[in-house]
């Protein structure tokens, strides 16, 4: 799996010019690998290496030369005009929450950047750090601190800095895994201290708390406003305890031209991300506090003890109105299944966040395969048809089988929307069309699928039997990191062995989906829980089906859990 650098960088050109603000002692773009970048600081690098010094963690020797040292008033004054407007890149990594005037900030931006320039963020996911209990920020409050040319942070800010910071089981910053004991950081009295020295000097704090769902709001309400030009171009999911997001110009004009109608949806869906975002970092906290739940809260503890719930029926899904009064628009067809897409679908605005039709993991796949132009392709659980859209764009005739209606029914907007020639997507089982002995085909790929099934090594054996290749991505059991991550809570971590026809003794680990199966948009498997792998187990039963396996991003710290990516080739 690309690095964290390799991931920002993506976008950017390697002969691209590059301004990076703040990035101390842990660039992005780091002059010593050939980046052509710049770079500007509060402090030259003598001073960040006296600053640094004796931290735990930091090596000094990654701190390079600061060009331009930024002591206040508009960050793009720090940089020469002959410089405007000649950068392809502008990163900034855990810089924009603490920029008193966001506004401001991304000014600079576009100050800085050639018209087609992209703006590269690492932000920090307050879910998953000691911003943990403070509201998200909103565009009322961008808007006030730039209309008051705010350069340092409101003493009201600064109080709740500091009183609501907290540690998760002793660390500033985590990620999504059970709550392991919250403590607040600094007393009431030391928040009271640094509301008091608000005027006499600049204090640093995070002016702006923010997910991915609430970013894109807040980039979507200031184009609206004229207040901003960047619209968001990419957002990831957040991973630890950041998020990344690119930015381009053209926001203005994009927001401008919805009609009053669709912005408002467009809005309103984005609204209702961030209260399932907030869903997700409830549930982490019950995962690992489950007696907080101790009266009627309309929530659901985490707790393996629970008798695990049905998944729900067709019948017990709210129905989809059967008649609309919207203006007529293709956006409409992703609105159809608000709230319930994974995937980013190209040109269908108000769908999910992952760059599931732009996957590197497809990429490699066809690299192994040798391309995928005129393979005959076997996909299971299209999920939203992102990966399907991809090989048949490389020229892979693909049928792809998908047992969840709604699901199924989104590929088909999915494949109207983007266009996907070659392209069958199938309602049905797959696990019975495996078992049917099918015709076989050059190349079988199930990518987020063996980690649902309840008969893991069945489905692989029989997936083998009708692909000369074959390419999973697919979590798998390693006791360790998920007992740390889950504490019991969601997997038996006692085994039940079964055998295969070619005698191999498979471990299965029983996990449960628990809430997850109350959200509409869940597509896991059919039954309340399944059963988890062991790696080698994977790669025994394609070894011993005649295929010579090869492992690549390997994920051992993923943090829904172990997962990695396989490619089999038939001896």
């Amino acid at each position: 799996m690309p690095g964290r650098s390799e991931t920002l960088l993506a976008p950017v050109p390697r002969n691209g010019r590059i301004i990076e603000i703040g990035p101390s002692f842990s660039p992005i773009a780091p002059k010593a690998e050939g980046w052509d970048a710049r770079s500007v600081d509060h402090l030259s690098r003598e001073g960040l290496v006296a600053k640094y010094t004796g931290h735990p963690g930091v090596d000094v020797n990654r701190i390079e030369e600061v060009d331009f040292v930024w002591s206040g008033g508009p960050l793009s004054d720090a940089v020469p005009v002959p410089l405007h407007g000649t950068f392809d890149a502008f990163i900034a990594s855990h810089v924009i929450e603490h920029t008193p005037d966001l506004i401001a900030f991304l000014n600079s931006a576009a100050t800085l950047l050639k018209h087609n320039g992209v703006v590269v963020l690492a932000i920090p996911d307050k879910r998953y750090c000691f911003d943990y209990f403070q509201p998200l920020t909103t565009t009322g409050q961008i808007i006030e601190a730039h209309a008051e040319q705010r350069s340092r942070h409101s003493g009201r800010l600064l109080f709740d800095h500091v009183a609501y910071a907290v540690s998760n089981g002793g660390s500033g910053a985590w990620g999504q895994c059970p709550s392991n004991g919250l403590r607040f950081m600094h007393s009431i009295e030391q928040a009271l201290d640094i509301f008091g020295a608000r005027d006499r000097e600049y204090i640093d704090a995070h002016a702006w708390r923010l997910s991915p769902a609430s970013f894109q709001l807040l980039l979507l309400e200031l184009a609206r406003l004229g207040q901003s030009d960047w619209q968001v171009e990419r957002v990831t999911e957040a991973v630890g305890c950041e998020f990344f997001a690119w930015l381009r110009r053209g926001g203005m004009a994009a927001a401008a031209s919805q009609p009053a109608e669709a912005f408002a949806a467009r809005r309103m869906t984005l609204l209702k991300r961030t209260m399932l975002e907030t869903r997700a970092q409830i549930d982490w906290l019950l995962a690992g506090e489950p007696e907080l739940v101790t009266g009627p809260l309309g929530l659901l503890p985490a707790t393996a003890a629970a008798a695990p719930q049905p998944p729900p029926t067709a019948e017990a899904e709210p129905a989809p109105p059967r008649y609309v009064d919207w203006f007529p628009d293709r956006e409409n067809a992703g609105r159809a299944f608000e709230g319930e897409w994974s995937s980013a679908v190209p040109g269908l605005s108000t769908t999910g966040n992952i760059p599931l039709f732009d996957d590197d993991r497809i990429v490699m796949f066809e690299e192994r395969l040798g391309g995928f132009a005129g393979k005959r392709v076997l996909e299971l659980g299209p999920l939203e048809g992102g990966h399907t859209y991809m090989m048949t764009r490389r020229g892979a005739t693909v049928t792809a089988i998908e047992s969840n209606v709604r699901a199924w029914m989104r590929c088909l907007v999915a494949k109207d929307a983007v266009g996907m020639a070659g392209a069958t997507f199938l309602l049905g089982d797959f696990v019975k069309y495996l078992a049917a002995s099918p015709q076989r085909v050059d190349f079988a790929l199930a990518s987020g699928v063996l980690y649902h099934m309840t008969d893991p090594a069945t489905v692989l054996r029989n997936l083998c039997l009708c692909g000369d290749a074959v390419g999973l991505w697919t979590h798998y059991f390693n006791a360790g990191p998920l007992r740390d991550r889950y504490q019991d809570n969601k997997f038996d971590f006692k085994p039940r062995e079964v055998i295969t026809p070619h005698g191999r003794v498979v471990e299965y680990y029983n996990q449960s989906y628990l809430q997850a199966l109350d959200w509409k948009g869940f597509c896991g498997g059919s039954a309340p829980g399944s059963n988890w792998i062991r790696k080698q187990d994977i790669i025994g039963i394609m070894e011993d089906e005649g295929f010579n396996c090869e492992i690549f991003l390997d994920h051992p710290d993923h943090p829904n859990g172990p997962a990695f990516c396989v490619f089999g080739q038939r001896k």
